[in-house]
C-alpha cells in the first residue's frame, strides 16, 4: 500500500537523522504534504489523528516506537480489509437496488443471466457474435452517475476489441443490438468484475456497471 510504504520511509529517515535540525523547512514541508496526498487519495483524512502521527514519528525518532514495524504494518492492513468489505457491501446494495428500480423503467430488458439493457436505436441487421472484432464509442459510469470512462476521452476515437475477450456483460449485451445501433448496457457485477479490488481503478469492488455503446462497425471473425 502506497501509504504505508511511504510512512515506513519516512520514519526511517527520521531515525537516519533527518531531523528538524538536520533538513531544511521546505523539505520538512515537503515531507508533510506527501503525507497528507496520500492519506487524501486514500480517503484517510478525517480518520487520522495528528496528535498521534506526530507521537509516532517522535517516538521513532526516540527508538521508543510503542509498535513494531510488523505491527504497524498488520494494523494499516486489518483497517484496509474491513473498510475494503465495507464498501463491497454498500457498493452491492447499491447495485441491487438500482437494478431493481431499473428493471421497472420503460424500455428495459432483463435476460435470465441478470444483465439488463436498453436499445437506443436499433441498427442495421447484422449482430455480433463473440467471434467477432467490434469497433464501437462508449461510455461507463457507475450508478451514481460518476463516470469512470470513456472511448472519447481515453483515446479520441472508436475503439476496437474481441467480443469475447470483453467481460461477460458486454460480451452478451452486445449480441442484442445490430451494427450502427445505440445500447445501454446495465450490468451487476458478476457479469463485470465482480468483487475484485483493483489498485488505481476507479471501479469500487462489487460494482454495477452503466454502459452507453454506439456498435459502430463489425468486422466478422471465424465461426
Amino acid at each position: 500500500m502506497k501509504i504505508r510504504l511511504f510512512l515506513i520511509v519516512l520514519t526511517a529517515s527520521i531515525s537516519n537523522g533527518l531531523t528538524a535540525g538536520h533538513a531544511t523547512d521546505s523539505l520538512s514541508y515537503a515531507f508533510g504534504i506527501q503525507i497528507a496526498n496520500d492519506l487524501l487519495r486514500n480517503e484517510m483524512m478525517d480518520e487520522i489523528s495528528l496528535d498521534a502521527l506526530i507521537e509516532a514519528i517522535n517516538d521513532a525518532q526516540s527508538g521508543k516506537p510503542k509498535m513494531s514495524d510488523e505491527k504497524s504494518i498488520q494494523v494499516i492492513r486489518n483497517y484496509m480489509l474491513a473498510r475494503n468489505e465495507n464498501q463491497r457491501r454498500e457498493n452491492e446494495a447499491a447495485g441491487l437496488a438500482f437494478l431493481e428500480k431499473n428493471a421497472k423503467e420503460p424500455g428495459v430488458v432483463v435476460l435470465p443471466s441478470g444483465l439488463q439493457y436498453k436499445i437506443l436505436e436499433k441498427g442495421r441487421i447484422l449482430h455480433p457474435k463473440v467471434t467477432d472484432t467490434v469497433e464501437v464509442h462508449y461510455k461507463g459510469s457507475l450508478v451514481d452517475n460518476t463516470e469512470f470512462e470513456s472511448s472519447e476521452k481515453m483515446a479520441g476515437a472508436p475503439v476496437r476489441f474481441l467480443l469475447g475477450d470483453v467481460i461477460p456483460g458486454w460480451k452478451e449485451g452486445l449480441q442484442h443490438v445490430a451494427e450502427g445501433g445505440r445500447i445501454v448496457l446495465y450490468i451487476p457485477p458478476k457479469l463485470a468484475y465482480g468483487d475484485r479490488n483493483m489498485p488505481g481503478s476507479p471501479i469500487p469492488p462489487s460494482s454495477t456497471l452503466i454502459f452507453e455503446i454506439e456498435l459502430l462497425k463489425i468486422i466478422p471473425g471465424n465461426n
